[in-house]
Formats: structure tokens, C-alpha cells, sequence
């Protein structure tokens, strides 16, 4: 079986090493790696996917309760309609674009206010989730 490490979690998480490296974890090297992985920049930098990871390990996320949690993962990941998948890519400042609405509205619509209704029934209606999160991301965005 392989084994993974890596810093941070989610899609902005950087692997740093997996047991077919030379060296083993906890060993001077296995250190030097993490500070590496950990010292360099994020892919999610400067794109609305630092919103949602900054959102996942905020007190707001951690206080939900876990069905809650894992409904909003599945909702922000999903393969075909997440809206990391739509958006998490799209820089920070697009969204001072009024434009950016039109599109989010567009695609909510599209969606039909459901995140993957081939998810056999965890379907999950936008409403809760943009009123849970949204707050949070224009108040992280604006600092």
C-alpha cells in the first residue's frame, strides 16, 4: 500500500513525500521536505479555491455539525457541478467584476439550485450553503 503526506488538505494541499522516497518520515530529510512543501506557494493563491480552503479550516466550518461539513465538501468538490469546478480556478479579482454575478446565477440555474443530481439522493440545495459560506468569503475576501 502507498502512503502520502502532504501539507495542508483539500485540493490546495501540497504532497511532500510517499513511502517510496529514500528516507524515511521523521528522518532530517523527511523535515527538510515538509518545511519545503510547506514554505512554497499554494496553487490556490490568488484564485477564489483560497476561499473555499480558507472557509474549510475556519471556526465557521469546523462548528457545523459533520453531516453538515461533509454535504459542503461533496457540494464544493463535485466532479461535474462543484463549484470549485466552475470557479475555484477564476483569480480573486474577477469577482470585483459585476459580471462574475451573471455567471454565478447562470450557473446556479443550470444546476438547477442542486449540486450533481446524479449523486442519488444527497442533493443538496444551494440556499444553506450560500448562506453559510457566502458571509464568510466577502468578509475574507475584503481583508
Amino acid at each position: 500500500m502507498r502512503e502520502h503526506h502532504y501539507v495542508g488538505r483539500g485540493k490546495g494541499a501540497v504532497k511532500f513525500w510517499d513511502n517510496s522516497m529514500p528516507f524515511p518520515v521523521g528522518s532530517p530529510e523527511y523535515v527538510s521536505a515538509f518545511s519545503a512543501a510547506g514554505s512554497s506557494t499554494s496553487p490556490a493563491v490568488g484564485k477564489f479555491r483560497s476561499i473555499i480552503l480558507r472557509f474549510l479550516d475556519s471556526s465557521d466550518f469546523n462548528g457545523l455539525a459533520p453531516r453538515t461539513q461533509s454535504d459542503m465538501k461533496v457540494s464544493f468538490y463535485h466532479d461535474k457541478n462543484g463549484i470549485d469546478r466552475k470557479f475555484g480556478d477564476a483569480p480573486l479579482a474577477a469577482f470585483d467584476d459585476p459580471r462574475i454575478r451573471v455567471q454565478a446565477l447562470d450557473w446556479r440555474d443550470k444546476i438547477g439550485g442542486k449540486v450533481g443530481d446524479d449523486r442519488s439522493g444527497t442533493c443538496k440545495g444551494w440556499s444553506p450553503l450560500l448562506m453559510i459560506a457566502a458571509p464568510f468569503a466577502i468578509t475574507t475576501f475584503r481583508r
